[in-house]
């Protein structure tokens, strides 16, 4: 009785990893890379925008009792450990092809994440987020000049709709500008030269851990420089703030840069603007901030133009072949 109940089970399981087989021998390739390109692409951009959530949160405690670049030379010097150690165990080399490509790479992202953190430091969280968010726009501007990238009006105008839906969540006061939000908004214009080296560096193949090197070791000798003027030993707990800024910021960078070869800077930009929600989420939870109308209304204004820009590309898949251009690399 027990082997024919144990006989009928162990069909069952076989029927159903013949039907799933079944289903996916369905898959053309070109399906198969355009689902393996999704989950590199915008799965890897999202963990980075929550990791960049959290790296800030860490930051803003951090900058409290430790300047500003002190804590971004610690955030970036464990980034040069870190991509030098992977670098040697996969065997790349610092001298490539595009070596000047990553110089400019490295010293624009170098001073992106330097700005940054003097603004959490001289401004608010919420007014640094939402001006620093701004790179995505400066981003698309300069693919379209320097890459030649198609950008369409529609995916412009559904970029601005989740923009508004950020100026919402966040609601900076524009009216007031401070040497904290200039320094932010100016994150967010150098972060657009970053970004664009970005696309390029990995549409050449050129590997993860040597651009993140590039990166990091400008902005960790900068910043080192600057830290001098005002430095000191920060406390244990001290400490534990900056290591946990340095590791969130070291998994926010590598995803992201990761995820820029298989999804344009538009759609990539546009994904990285759920870093808003997610420190939005952090906010309520870990601070008890309060949910208002705007707040909803934000969150709805975001996803709104997220799903409308995907479900745009997706419709231009089915009428021009070259499509998968817009959304993923192959």
């Amino acid at each position: 009785m027990h082997k024919q109940v144990r006989d009928k089970t162990d069909g069952d399981k076989k029927d159903i990893v013949t039907l799933v087989k079944n289903r996916w021998a369905k898959v053309n390739p070109e399906q198969e890379e355009n689902i393996k390109n999704f989950i590199r692409g915008p799965v890897q951009m999202i963990v980075s925008s929550l990791c960049s959530s959290l790296m800030v949160y860490y930051a803003k405690l951090a900058t409290e009792t430790v300047p500003s670049p002190e804590v971004t030379f610690f955030r970036l010097f464990l980034g040069v450990v870190i991509s030098l150690l992977m670098m040697k165990r996969c065997g790349h080399k610092l001298i490539t092809a595009h070596t000047r490509l990553l110089l400019l790479r490295g010293f624009f992202g170098g001073i992106t994440v330097l700005l940054f953190f003097m603004a959490i430091e001289e401004g608010t969280v919420t007014n640094s987020t939402v001006l620093q968010n701004t790179f995505p726009i400066f981003a698309v501007l300069l693919s379209f000049l320097l890459l030649k990238e198609k950008v369409t009006l529609p995916s412009v105008s559904f970029m601005a709709v989740s923009f508004i839906g950020i100026i919402l969540l966040i609601r900076p006061d524009l009216g007031h500008m401070k040497i904290g939000d200039l320094l932010a908004l100016a994150s967010g214009l150098v972060g657009g030269f970053a970004v664009t080296a970005i696309r390029q560096l990995r549409q050449n193949d050129e590997p993860v851990w040597t651009i993140f090197f590039y990166f990091c070791i400008f902005g960790a000798v900068l910043s080192f420089f600057l830290a001098l003027a005002q430095w000191k030993w920060p406390l244990p707990v001290e400490f534990l703030w900056i290591g946990l800024t340095s590791l969130t910021g070291l998994i926010s960078q590598v995803t992201m840069t990761s995820a820029y070869k298989y999804c344009t800077t538009i759609l990539g930009g546009i994904l990285s603007m759920s870093s808003s929600v997610f420190s939005f989420m952090i906010g309520m939870l870990l601070l008890g901030e309060q949910v208002g109308f705007l707040d909803l209304a934000g969150i709805f204004f975001i996803i709104m133009g997220n799903v409308l820009v995907v479900i745009y590309e997706d419709l231009n898949l089915k009428k021009d072949k070259k499509a998968p251009d817009l959304f993923f690399q192959n």
